[in-house]
Parts: C-alpha cells; sequence; structure tokens
C-alpha cells in the first residue's frame, strides 16, 4: 500500500520518515475509527427556555443533560380559564412524528396554590398560542378533582366556556370529579408519568399512575385532537404556576424526570 497517497487523502502531509513508513498502518487505522467515531457521536439534547407572557423570570436547572430538570416557573397558567398563556416553558423544536413522556418526581410551589406541570407541543411563542399538553396537578392544593389533564387550544386566543370542548377549546380529565372526596386522592409522586404522541396532525394525551398501565386521559372529556401546528412545532416542559390561588409571583418548583422521545 502506498501509504503517502493514503495520508494525502487524508490532508496529511506526505510521509517521508521512516516512522510514518513503519507505522503508517495503524495511524490510519487510528484517523479512520475517530473519523467514525466523530461522526456517529449524538449531538447533546439543548433545551431553550422561555417565560411566555412575561412573569416574573423562571429558573431551568439541569440536573442530567436531556433527561432530568429542575424547573421553577412564575405566572398564572396555559389556556382553560385564560386566552393569553403566562408561565416557564423550556423547549426544543422537533420535526415529524413522536411519541415523547416524562416521569414528574415532585410539585412544589411557594404556597398553596393549584400549580402544574406537563409536556407541551405548540405551534408558536406566543400567549395566545394554540397547543396541546398533558399535565398532572400538585397535592398541595385541596379544591381540586382535576388531577391529571390534557389542554388544547384549538384557536389562537381560546379558553375554556363551560363545556368540555368548544370550537376554540378543549380539555379532558382523568377523573371528571366522579370520585367520592377526589380532592383528597393524591398524585403518587414520584411515580408519576405524562405522555403525548404525535401522529401527523392526530394528538393524544396519556398519564400513568403509579404502578398502573399506561392510560388515555379521557375519564372525562377527549383527550385527543386533530391540530396543525406546523411542520416544526415547540415541544417540551412546561409549568402552570397559579390556576387557582396566589397571584402570578408565587413560584413552583417542578422536578422533570427521565426524558423520553425528544430529539
Amino acid at each position: 500500500m502506498n501509504w503517502n497517497k493514503q495520508f494525502k487523502s487524508l490532508g496529511i502531509c506526505k510521509a517521508k520518515s521512516g516512522f510514518w513508513r513503519r507505522n503508517g498502518f495503524l495511524l490510519l487505522l487510528a484517523l479512520l475509527f475517530l473519523s467514525g467515531f466523530i461522526s456517529n457521536t449524538k449531538k447533546q439534547l439543548e433545551f431553550a427556555s422561555v417565560d411566555i407572557g412575561n412573569p416574573i423570570a423562571g429558573k431551568t436547572t439541569i440536573v442530567k443533560p436531556g433527561k432530568d430538570y429542575d424547573i421553577v416557573g412564575y405566572g398564572t397558567m396555559f389556556g382553560l380559564h385564560v386566552a393569553s398563556d403566562m408561565g416557564r416553558f423550556v423547549y426544543v423544536r422537533m420535526k415529524g412524528d413522536f411519541d415523547i413522556s416524562v416521569q414528574i418526581e415532585s410539585i412544589h410551589p411557594d404556597n398553596p396554590s393549584n400549580s402544574k406541570g406537563g409536556l407541551m407541543v405548540r405551534k408558536d411563542l406566543s400567549p395566545g398560542s394554540i397547543f396541546f399538553s398533558q399535565e398532572v396537578t400538585t397535592n398541595e392544593y385541596t379544591g381540586e378533582c382535576d388531577r391529571y389533564t390534557c389542554i388544547y387550544r384549538l384557536k389562537e386566543g381560546g379558553k375554556w366556556d363551560g363545556r368540555m370542548l368548544n370550537e376554540k377549546f378543549g380539555y379532558a380529565t382523568s377523573s371528571c370529579g366522579t370520585i367520592p372526596n377526589c380532592s383528597s386522592i393524591k398524585r403518587p409522586f414520584p411515580k408519576v408519568w405524562l405522555r403525548i404522541r404525535k401522529t401527523g396532525n392526530d394528538y393524544t394525551a396519556y398519564y400513568k399512575d403509579g404502578d398502573q398501565p399506561w392510560k388515555e386521559t379521557s375519564g372525562c372529556g377527549v383527550g385527543k385532537a386533530n391540530l396543525d401546528l406546523g411542520e416544526e412545532p415547540f415541544v417540551g416542559m412546561y409549568i402552570g404556576a397559579n390556576e387557582h390561588g396566589l397571584g402570578p409571583e408565587n413560584g413552583v418548583l417542578v422536578k422533570f424526570r427521565d426524558l423520553q422521545g425528544f430529539r
């Protein structure tokens, strides 16, 4: 083999010394291995953070890159009672179909409030954007029966009007308030998982409670929707700090663990 030609093809100057002639084969193998290693190394997943609706700035702490995050957020909530969202959103852009999930280890509001953490897919970062989400509420607020909730805005600026589904907004819950004393039933943190599956423009929400299997969020309402969120929607984690209770200055810490399906 002509090592001079091989090294020249790799951008290495012509090998003249005896060292290069004696060790050329091993060096070439090393270079080829390194080249393959670099090309096959997966780029580390990097999430961006934004405080939609201009609340107090939150904080995103990376516990394990691409997997585990501690997120502090302020504001009010995303959708349902509001036409303009206010809260922290930590996201990546994703194309094509996907199936994402996350474990919610805990939710800690500064003061008693119906705080939430969840997964969301948005068309854009404007406060009134259409979106699809799946969330879980904290145990530190006793006036709420909806433990696991799928929320989706069908048209820009849409919100709940007392119906589970209208032309602008829809939502579904796991319990529908049919369980006696449902506000006393605790979410089994850290054994809480949320999931969203996208196939074309069809989105479906799921939750996993304790040791139970995955369930579609459809105890009351329909936890699925057909939405055009664009070719490369914003996909990530979010915090709704205050649905009921204190004002937007009240903060909440949500510990997101074991993210799956993000790319």
